[in-house]
């Protein structure tokens, strides 16, 4: 009996940390808000998701963002990556589908926008794909932008509320909707990151080797979050990033591919 109740309290502990791994806030520590992930929304088998179609002419499209339930066949249709943009708590949301573009609002005149991806290729300050996900106690994503010239002065500038399956997401001054983020990770079906070489300490030039073809951008990362280098690839399976104007400390190296992300730390000496 005693082996048995310590059995089932050892299965809750570990079920109980399973689940704040898996479903936690945005991270306090800036460090770890670097990745990709899927956003949940708490209490609910529903998640931010793009539109299964194939992409248009660039920049000529829009698709929106909708409340669906996981999807187990193409995942890749509910993963986005965070990148940080420089200025204290905003980041910008970008698809892991090469070509989607960045999660920004797609109406500049209303008050409650829906929200898509149009095919940009990164975040900007005083456009509409800036987020604060760190609100709310990291469960609620806002918009807050502060372009007091734009057309969309005034509108906008909300968090992302009301939900419903199939629904558009959007924005408006209503009851915030709560989410979970879900970190996401390459496996090795996706690319063996056994393979991957990266040299650490580095002095002026970083060295990374064994990537593949799954794998289409690698950045350079400090532990605050800012985003100090970067080099799209295109099949490259090695390459070197001129570290020489870096400041001596631990930086965050992020392997990227289409269906997810690898990160490693690293010492600038």
């Amino acid at each position: 009996m005693k082996k048995t109740t310590i059995q089932l309290l050892a299965f809750l502990f570990f079920a109980l940390v399973t689940i704040q791994i898996e479903a936690q806030a945005f991270p306090t520590d800036p460090a770890a808000r670097l990745g990709t992930w899927i956003i949940k929304v708490q209490g609910e088998n529903l998640y931010l998701t793009l539109p299964d179609e194939e992409p248009p002419i660039f920049g000529a499209w829009e698709q929106r963002l909708t409340y669906q339930p996981l999807n187990t066949t193409k995942p890749e249709l509910q993963q986005f990556t965070t990148v940080f943009t420089g200025t204290t708590n905003f980041y910008y949301l970008e698809s892991v589908i090469a070509g989607r573009g960045v999660v920004e609002i797609l109406q500049t005149d209303i008050d409650n926008p829906a929200i898509g991806v149009q095919g940009n290729a990164s975040g900007a300050p005083d456009q509409m794909d800036w987020w604060n996900p760190t609100r709310g106690s990291g469960t609620q994503i806002f918009s807050e932008n502060t372009c007091a010239t734009c057309s969309w002065n005034g509108k906008a500038k909300r968090r992302v509320q009301n939900f419903a399956l199939g629904d558009d997401v959007r924005l408006s001054g209503g009851g915030p909707v709560a989410f979970d983020w879900v970190s996401q990770t390459l496996s090795n079906e996706e690319f063996d990151t056994s393979s991957i070489f990266v040299s650490n300490p580095v002095n002026n030039q970083l060295t990374i080797k064994g990537l593949t073809t799954s794998v289409n951008r690698v950045s350079v990362y400090s532990l605050l979050g800012e985003q100090v280098l970067t080099r799209e690839l295109d099949g490259q399976t090695s390459l070197n990033l001129d570290t020489s104007a870096l400041a001596s400390g631990l930086y965050l190296v992020e392997m990227k591919g289409d269906r997810g992300s690898f990160t490693k730390k690293i010492v600038k000496q």
